[in-house]
Order: C-alpha cells, then sequence, then structure tokens
C-alpha cells in the first residue's frame, strides 16, 4: 500500500478510528481489494485541527497549499462505478511556476459543466459546489481575489499564490498569515461538511448497483494488468466484469496545447483498452474513427454488445497512425449511452441548478 495508515488515522479508546479518508493510501485498495465498505461518519471525521499543508517562497511568489481533503474519482467509482480520465487532472499547465493547473478543474470550475455531469454523479456535483461555495466566501471574508486561488477539484485541494518582488518583508508575513488563516478556514469548513448527515443522505439515496458495493463489475483489481491470478481463477467475478466506465469532456476547449496533448491520450486509450468504454459529458459513447469522403468510419468492430466493448486489429490501425489527421475521436449513436439520473432522485439539486428543473 502507497502511504501509511498511521500517516493519519486516530483509534479513540471506544475502538472507533476516524480520518480514514485523509490518509495518504490509494483509497480503492483500502476499500475495493480489503473489501471494506465506507463507515459513516467517522471515516470522515477529521480527529486532527485544520491546518494547511506547506508554504512555498521563491524570490517572485508565495504559494500556500491548503492540501489533499478526498479523492474525487474514489468518491465516484464508490457510489456511481463511473470515474473521471485521470488524464484529465494530469495534463496540466504550471502557471504560477509550480502550481498545476488541469483540464479537469479548469472545465468543472465552469457551472454549466457541473451542470451536465450532475445528471451521473450528482452527490459528487454538490460536494464541488459546496466546496467552490466555500471558496468564494472564505476568499471574500479575508479580501482576497479568486485570482489568487488554484484549486484541483480530483483532490477538493486549493492553492492561493500572491506575487511578493515589490513587498516589504513585514507586508509579505502579513499576506502569508491572513492566507493561511483563509485556506484553514476552507479547510475546517470543508470537512465539517464531509460527515454530515445531508450530505450521507445525498450519497446514499443515489448510489449505484449496491449489490456490488466492492465494483467487481467495473474496477480491475490491484495491481492492474495483468490482473492478480486469484481474479483470474475465478470465473464468476471474470463474467460479471463490465470494464470500466469514464467520463471526460470532449473536446476540452480549455487551450490549444492541452486540448491536443489531451486528445493524444484519448486516441491512445481508446485504441487500446477494449473493455474501458470512454462517455463524454452528455452520456455518449467515444470510438475512434477515420474519415473517409463518404463520412465517418468507425475503427474496429464491437466484439461483445452487451458489455459494449470495441476491439481495434492492431495490425490494421497501428499505433502511429493515430497521429494521423483523419483518425478522429467521434460520438458512436449506436451504442449504449451512459444513463441519467432521472430528476426527482436529485432533486438536492434545485437549489444550485434552478434552471435544470423547468
Amino acid at each position: 500500500m502507497e502511504g501509511s495508515f498511521f500517516d493519519y488515522l486516530k483509534k479513540w479508546p471506544d475502538g472507533r478510528v476516524l480520518g480514514t479518508m485523509y490518509l495518504t493510501a490509494d483509497f480503492r485498495k483500502v476499500y475495493f481489494d480489503s473489501r471494506r465498505k465506507i463507515k459513516w461518519p467517522d471515516d470522515w471525521i477529521d480527529p486532527y485541527p485544520a491546518s494547511i499543508d506547506s508554504v512555498k517562497v521563491t524570490d517572485e511568489y508565495v504559494t500556500i497549499w491548503k492540501g489533499y481533503d478526498t479523492d474525487l474519482n474514489f468518491i465516484c467509482l464508490a457510489y456511481y462505478a463511473v470515474k473521471f480520465d485521470v488524464n484529465m487532472y494530469i495534463i496540466s499547465l504550471e502557471i504560477p511556476p509550480g502550481v498545476p493547473n488541469d483540464i479537469l478543474t479548469r472545465v468543472l470550475s465552469k457551472r454549466e459543466e457541473r451542470i451536465r455531469v450532475s445528471r451521473f454523479v450528482p452527490a459528487v456535483v454538490k460536494d464541488l459546489n459546496i466546496f467552490f461555495k466555500m471558496l468564494n466566501e472564505v476568499l471574500a471574508k479575508h479580501g482576497l481575489d479568486i485570482s489568487e486561488a488554484y484549486p484541483r477539484v480530483n483532490r477538493f485541494d486549493c492553492r492561493l499564490v500572491f506575487k511578493i518582488s515589490d513587498m516589504s518583508d513585514e507586508s509579505i508575513i502579513d499576506g502569508v498569515l491572513k492566507r493561511v488563516d483563509a485556506l484553514t478556514e476552507l479547510r475546517r469548513r470543508f470537512r465539517e461538511w464531509l460527515p454530515s448527515d445531508e450530505r450521507r443522505a445525498y450519497y446514499e439515496s443515489t448510489m449505484l448497483f449496491p449489490e456490488d458495493p466492492f465494483r467487481w463489475r467495473f474496477y480491475i483489481p490491484e495491481g492492474g494488468f495483468p490482473v492478480p491470478e486469484w481474479w483470474k481463477s475465478s470465473l464468476p467475478f471474470r463474467r460479471r466484469y463490465e470494464g470500466p466506465r469514464i467520463l471526460c469532456k470532449w473536446p476540452p476547449n480549455v487551450d490549444p496545447d492541452l486540448d491536443k496533448r489531451y486528445e493524444g491520450e484519448l486516441k491512445e486509450k481508446l485504441w487500446s483498452s477494449e473493455s474501458f468504454r470512454y462517455y463524454d459529458f452528455d452520456g455518449n459513447r467515444l470510438r475512434l474513427a477515420r474519415k473517409t469522403k463518404s463520412g465517418l468510419k468507425f475503427l474496429g468492430k464491437v466484439v461483445n454488445k452487451r458489455k459494449g466493448w470495441v476491439r481495434i486489429d492492431k495490425n490494421r490501425v497501428r499505433e502511429e497512425d493515430l497521429d494521423r489527421e483523419d483518425i478522429v475521436i467521434a460520438v458512436d449513436e449506436r451504442l449504449e449511452k451512459l444513463p441519467k439520473f432521472p430528476l426527482e432522485k436529485i432533486e438536492f439539486l434545485k437549489e444550485d441548478f434552478p434552471e435544470m428543473f423547468k
């Protein structure tokens, strides 16, 4: 296991263990591979006082880092058997230097994009709405501009960055303390939200596939490829396995360089992973296609209609072919869409997105 249980966990005299959601280990290994369910509210209770993780000082900038609170993709997988494409938050620009500015954060910072994905991961979007609302409130309270904030939604993280090249030492210290107070308050307030009964009700009332809590249908066990021998030898597991369901913003339309880099990564995944099903933010299935004079021709063939697996002949379409301009990513309307939640199931979002319910 990456990290250690002792990085964060605290055991109380009554036997309760608090803070599992804040340890550095991979949550999938803690819960899915160990076959342990989420324990409300204990796993979400922070047993320590809120604090920031670090302050970094250069000749030009000071960066105050709040640090991670929880894992976006883990809760998506745990409750909705879907996740966001990891390349959306791996691919980023560092502006200012050392501060990641990734595709997923840029996309989900936009209200209209959160509305779209709320039909697939409603309680996760509620978390995001709460996080951004608290961030704006805290910045306003402490007299800070939103332009200083660099959130990262994959871990509900945030950095505040301010320029110091023309400031006195005393002003720099005052500026750091003000921003430390702001981020500490943000972390405290958000961690008070995480174990709340209200939040628990949103997740538990919308959980998909509760009969499969450890996601055998959608999750490759610890070890990735090749999968462990115990998994391969278990026929029931292999029969039930359908492959990951992955949400991605296509096209990203955030930055020409980031868009191009992401296109290359997504093409490679669609080419190499037959059981991985990629969907755009409207739930449409994405596939590789070739532009022809008569229109688009989808590459590969559906080898399992029920599961929606697509296999591409690597001898006919080579990896180096993916750079060609006539090879594109397109929606295949013939394949099953990702089902949307009916609006009556997600009325807890009505206050956030009233236009969605008109």
